[in-house]
């Protein structure tokens, strides 16, 4: 591997660890409990929640898909390249898609047998019926935050036609254009699972990866004294969602904060660095938090801290934090002890 590919992908490692700490603040739910109990919060903690949960972490899952369509499309050379790539990906996300929807199927009928009704947030009840066990197994119906990779496979699938649509460059930057227009005006298209802006933000990395693969593996802005400027940028863009819902102002927020998140890792020199396993674990992370984690702590935060508007504030940061250590610690557990498991799992990215 040459020493700019050996950084990009160091770069890109960084990015989704820090991704995935967004999406385990997106899935917070402790401000629920306030709600669902009558207690009164705080506009400003409120808006700190929203903020954290909903603006900061605006760009996680469009950066996910941005970067997914680049990573697919930087290299292609044709049909021959592209068969390839979609051999490995029924390997890379197929198969963890239908293993950790079996987990989370198995971790609901268990956890449904038991009276943990007041530990446990959103405890669903596994009925048994074949047609069950095929949603579950097939449809992530246990399992909803694999509706992401479940998307990737769709497109994944549709690989052949969106590299006619998008080899030629004018073309590729109308078509692209085009699926930005889509979202903006909220038109319904059958293979978007959730988000809809996310169909721009994947056919957007499948161009830039087609015809600008290079010069951003390349690429190394000099900017000096300007990035604390871009971290007060990225911080404080997503407020101006508070003021209008706009899906015009979503796309450039998310835009916007993906770019300078790619500066700013693209402006430190991560070289002479040796990335940690723990880091590069971020998938893993993903697939994990929502099932045993997330369900569990912020329901127990819940039950033993004060309820008041501070420490709604509190329960999300000590939520995040302590779901991804016990992440990381389980993580680690099947890396050393059950290293075939933790391949499968992992679609063998470690």
């Amino acid at each position: 591997m040459n020493h700019n590919l050996d950084v990009f992908y160091k770069r890109k490692d960084i990015l989704y660890f820090v991704l995935s700490i967004m999406v385990v603040f997106i899935h917070t739910v402790a401000y629920r409990y306030y709600d669902n109990n009558g207690i009164e919060i705080l506009l400003l903690s409120r808006g700190l929640c929203d903020y954290f949960r909903s603006y900061i972490t605006l760009c996680a899952v469009p950066t996910f898909m941005f970067f997914n369509g680049y990573l697919f499309f930087c290299g292609v050379n044709g049909f021959n390249d592209i068969i390839k790539k979609i051999k490995r990906r029924i390997y890379s996300i197929g198969v963890p898609f239908v293993l950790w929807n079996i987990i989370s199927m198995l971790y609901t009928l268990i956890l449904g047998t038991l009276p943990l009704d007041k530990y446990i947030n959103n405890l669903n009840v596994f009925s048994f019926s074949w047609s069950n066990v095929l949603k579950g197994v097939f449809l992530y119906a246990y399992h909803p935050v694999n509706w992401y990779l479940a998307q990737i496979l769709i497109f994944t699938v549709l690989t052949p036609i969106i590299y006619l649509l998008l080899k030629k460059k004018r073309l590729g930057c109308f078509v692209t254009i085009v699926s930005s227009i889509v979202f903006i005006l909220n038109l319904d298209i059958p293979f978007i699972l959730n988000r809809k802006e996310i169909l721009f933000f994947y056919l957007l990395g499948c161009f830039v990866g087609m015809h600008f693969g290079d010069r951003m593996i390349n690429y190394e802005p000099c900017l000096g004294k300007k990035r604390a400027l871009l971290i007060i940028i990225f911080l404080i863009i997503p407020c101006a969602i508070f003021v209008s819902e706009n899906s015009i102002i979503i796309l450039i927020v998310s835009l916007g904060q993906m770019i300078i998140l790619w500066m700013l890792l693209c402006s430190i020199d991560v070289s002479k660095i040796t990335i940690p396993w723990w880091v590069k674990s971020s998938f893993f992370i993903y697939e994990i938090h929502s099932i045993f984690i997330i369900s569990i702590i912020d329901k127990l935060l819940w039950i033993i801290l004060p309820h008041n508007s501070f420490f709604v504030v509190f329960n999300i940061f000590i939520t995040v934090a302590i779901t991804i250590v016990i992440s990381i610690l389980v993580a680690y557990i099947l890396k050393k002890y059950f290293n075939c498991v933790w391949k499968l799992l992992m679609g063998n990215r470690l």
